[in-house]
């Protein structure tokens, strides 16, 4: 994951400090070299965001950090980041599965009698899902 964040964020950099060089090389008015930063940063944004829902934990939890920093962050940043505030996208059932089965050692349908898909809530580092536990228990204990 690692490396995944760093070659991307490696790419973000340098496509910053390229457009930085062809701004400063042209002679233009001030109001379009404006303009173009703000596309630039609406780019830039959404390839952070995309960033942190892809790799999701830690750098998810970066990324709504980021958003609460406009005295840093550029507009278009915080406005694409922002999301990640209270609508962060929900894994998947297969990485659900794969957290009970590591936390129980048992299958989903096996811990529960049942279990909704949906999450009620989704965040940087958990989600919520509603679930019932087999009137046995777990573990088929009373």
């Amino acid at each position: 994951r690692n490396v995944h964040f760093f070659a991307r964020a490696s790419f973000l950099f340098l496509s910053y400090k390229s457009f930085a060089l062809r701004t400063d090389l042209l002679v233009r008015s001030r109001e379009a070299v404006e303009k173009e930063w703000a596309i630039q940063h609406e780019w830039g944004g959404a390839q952070l965001y995309q960033l942190a829902v892809d790799l999701q934990g830690f750098h998810l939890k970066g990324a709504q950090w980021l958003s609460a920093r406009p005295d840093i962050c550029p507009p278009e940043w915080v406005a694409h980041l922002s999301r990640l505030q209270d609508q962060c996208p929900p894994l998947d059932r297969s990485d659900v599965e794969d957290v009970v089965r590591s936390e129980l050692g048992l299958s989903v349908d096996e811990a529960f009698a049942s279990f909704d898909d949906t999450p009620i809530g989704s965040a940087s580092i958990a989600q919520v899902h509603r679930a019932r536990l087999h009137p046995e228990g777990m573990w088929g204990l009373p």
